[in-house]
């Protein structure tokens, strides 16, 4: 016999299943948004603090201190392979 879920059942699966969309959402997001200012090489104040100013003046900004995004993922999780990246450290 399959699962058929009452309708207390399904009411309850529906709202998890829509909150992990969510959860899932916030935290993709924030996965995004974090690889973008490792990429870039920037720290959450100055991605904020330039765009602001860049927009201001109308002029496109680009950090200075940003090597292409391949130097700048060597720079914060080392030369090893990127996926080593998400394995514990030990140094």
């Amino acid at each position: 016999i399959p699962f058929v879920p009452t309708p207390d059942e399904r009411f309850t699966l529906i709202v998890s299943c829509v909150i992990i969309f969510l959860i899932f959402t916030g935290v993709g997001y924030l996965l995004g948004f974090h690889l973008n200012l490792i990429l870039t090489a920037q720290t959450t104040i100055e991605h904020s603090a330039q765009k602001k100013d860049a927009e201001r003046l109308g002029k496109p900004w680009r950090n200075p201190y940003s090597l292409r995004w391949r130097q700048n993922w060597q720079l914060v999780y080392g030369s090893q392979h990127p996926l080593l990246a998400v394995l514990p450290s030990n140094r």
